[in-house]
């Protein structure tokens, strides 16, 4: 087996204020780590989708006061629930989830309207998310309580943590 050594390491930045040199690179970008790694050179494959993310808050419940309770993850139901103060947040994290253009949606500061549409794609997810916890079946919610935000997700839904193959000392977190 033949080690093979990279010839090309990280020597600095280039940022709008200037060359920063530095003997590390951490790329803690989130969505946009991809483009930041576009742009490297060489070009670093980050293997990021940025997708949009729909999550919604309930309103505070008594008996949730004071409480420190574990999150729940149900992979089958794409659903995750985790208290949120004296209340609870829950979330779907969807196989096939709307792509997040970062280069549209950068420039269009209505692309997280909430719309009725909104809420008839999460029917499912509350529901399937009140199956797995019936105290949601009692919880409030408002019209506002849907959020839509960005999110990164990678193809496989694991995390990407490390050095990157193609420059040395080029880390992604």
């Amino acid at each position: 087996i033949q080690q093979q050594t990279r010839h090309v390491t990280v020597q600095g930045v280039e940022t709008e204020q200037g060359y920063i040199s530095c003997e590390y690179f951490v790329n803690t970008a989130g969505i946009w780590a991809r483009e930041i790694g576009r742009k490297t050179k060489p070009p670093v494959r980050i293997p990021i989708c940025p997708a949009e993310h729909f999550f919604m808050t309930y309103k505070p419940h008594k008996d949730l006061e004071g409480r420190n309770l574990p999150n729940v993850r149900d992979y089958d139901n794409q659903v995750y629930v985790r208290q949120f103060g004296s209340s609870f947040m829950m979330g779907a994290f969807e196989r096939e989830a709307r792509p997040y253009d970062v280069v549209k949606h950068g420039t269009d500061p209505d692309w997280n309207q909430i719309k009725e549409e909104h809420w008839n794609h999460m029917r499912p997810y509350i529901k399937a998310a009140q199956d797995r916890l019936p105290i949601l079946k009692e919880m409030e919610y408002t019209h506002d309580a849907l959020l839509n935000n960005p999110d990164a997700f990678t193809p496989d839904g694991r995390w990407i943590l490390g050095e990157t193959p193609e420059v040395g000392k080029y880390f992604v977190s």
